[in-house]
């Protein structure tokens, strides 16, 4: 099984351009229908499922006294990190935890109003299972926020990643991560439930979730490809302001869904 805590002793996983290009714009969806969820309520409880170490808890609440956070990580390292940054901060409202999402989340049941699981249900052994457990866990009306890679994205229609040989540049991406953490690694034991958007909307309807929100993230991942591309990256950033709209072959999926 992947060594989580491997992971986070290495170095911050957005180093590139494309990868912060990517990840802004992600969590700028995350923030923008958090927001709205939120919107004209008063004291909320909140949980960061794969929280690594609270990034999108200190994003989500700044400034936002009237929410109590919860996070919960399998890595001992990055929960620790969390804490030791809540700390510098002096971000009291949260609560991080060190638990695998593998099994029973260890919280009331009706106890969230929302709960946030970003780039985590790929790494999940049983995605149906999560998702259960994310509708106990919720309040009657409470919001699950899901964000996950798109199995059907546009460069793995159009076999970019084979004719551009990205799997060459992702070996220094993974070589950041750990000496013991290999693309094959992650490939095998990373993400082992990729999902399309179809099939990712199909598994929240069925576990009784309404989706509210549906959207790509952007129309590729962060790879120190385009990086070495520089003319090629702003091609495709230009382009992705068009396409990015025809969301099931984003690289990236989020979709929010309210319990019912």
């Amino acid at each position: 099984m992947l060594d989580y805590n491997k992971i986070c002793e290495g170095t911050s996983f957005y180093r590139t351009v494309s990868e912060i290009y990517f990840t802004n714009r992600l969590k700028r969806k995350i923030k923008d229908i958090f927001d709205k969820t939120i919107e004209n309520k008063k004291k909320i409880k909140v949980l960061d499922m794969g929280c690594y170490i609270g990034t999108d808890i200190f994003m989500l609440g700044l400034n936002n006294k009237n929410i109590d956070f919860y996070g919960i990580d399998i890595s001992k390292n990055a929960i620790k990190r969390a804490k030791e940054l809540a700390r510098f901060r002096n971000f009291k409202n949260v609560k991080f935890k060190v638990g695998d999402l593998n099994k029973k989340l260890p919280y009331k049941n009706c106890f969230f109003d929302v709960i946030l699981c970003s780039e985590v249900i790929e790494h999940i052994k049983d995605p149906e299972k999560l998702i259960k457990q994310c509708y106990l866990k919720l309040k009657k009306g409470g919001t699950l926020i899901i964000t996950t890679p798109n199995k059907n994205q546009l460069i793995e229609k159009l076999k970019l990643n084979k004719i551009i040989n990205i799997d060459k540049y992702r070996a220094y991406e993974f070589y950041r991560l750990g000496k013991n953490i290999t693309k094959e690694v992650w490939d095998e034991e990373g993400h082992i439930s990729v999902m399309s958007n179809k099939e990712l909307v199909s598994l929240l309807k069925r576990n009784n979730f309404k989706i509210t929100k549906n959207e790509g993230v952007a129309i590729f991942g962060g790879n120190s490809f385009f990086d070495n591309h520089l003319t090629l990256l702003g091609i495709i950033i230009l382009l992705d302001s068009i396409f990015h709209r025809f969301r099931i072959l984003d690289a990236g999926i989020i979709i929010s869904a309210k319990k019912i």
